[in-house]
């Protein structure tokens, strides 16, 4: 379903505001969870990749967060797919992740709860940050790690809740995404951002046949959006 931002973004554009004006400051995850094609058509050029994940992010997302998880979302889908399967290395692919967003001006938000959750404060966090932790957590159960990250609409619980999924089962889609599903809350969205990650490093065919068959719907016109991206 849409989101406030995305919604008053619209009616900002549908009222002639421009497109580089119409942003919300809003550190959601709806930049980041469309950014995956800006992935497929820039898989050997950063700086296309940055400028256009930026770019996509801005017209309804103005906050730099949300810049930055855009970007980060893309060079993610963008990486995965030129790395060969079995060849993951996930504290590499963080690392580089990391460096890719580094510069973005985001200055951070405090946690969610930070008062009733522990470990938790009131300092600002910023997403390249948090998304660094991931790898540590690898080990952890994923009500554990859903504990710490969260998976709520807010981008600084999302995408890495998202990558977590995706890291703690790179070899296995289903348990990928049924994971993430079952993390309750913003669950399409961190499913879907799942879901892209394993797609773009093993391929459709990695996928169980139900999920991909007839009865997905539009799937021939997904196909050859992709296939033309890519």
């Amino acid at each position: 379903g849409k989101g406030d931002t995305c919604v008053k973004a619209v009616r900002a554009l549908m009222g002639g505001t421009p497109w580089h004006e119409a942003g919300v400051a809003s550190a959601g995850n709806g930049a980041a969870m469309r950014a995956a094609p800006v992935g497929l058509a820039h898989i050997r050029n950063l700086n296309a990749l940055r400028r256009d994940a930026a770019l996509s992010a801005v017209v309804t997302h103005a906050d730099p967060m949300a810049v930055s998880s855009a970007v980060a979302h893309a060079w993610l889908v963008a990486r995965l797919t030129a790395t060969p399967p079995a060849s993951l290395d996930p504290v590499v692919l963080v690392a580089n992740l990391c460096d890719a967003i580094s510069d973005i001006p985001d200055a951070g938000f405090p946690e969610r709860d930070w008062q009733q959750r522990p470990g938790k404060t009131s300092a600002p966090i910023r997403l390249v940050d948090r998304l660094a932790e991931v790898p540590r957590w690898l080990d952890s159960s994923p009500e554990s790690a859903s504990d710490w990250f969260y998976c709520g609409a807010f981008v600084l619980e999302s995408l890495p809740m998202a990558l977590w999924h995706f890291l703690n089962a790179p070899d296995n889609p289903e348990e990928a995404v049924v994971n993430a599903v079952m993390g309750g809350h913003d669950a399409d969205t961190v499913a879907s951002m799942t879901g892209a990650y394993v797609g773009a490093y093993l391929g459709e065919h990695a996928f169980p046949p139900r999920w991909t068959g007839d009865d997905l719907e539009f799937a021939d016109e997904l196909r050859d959006l992709a296939d033309r991206l890519l």
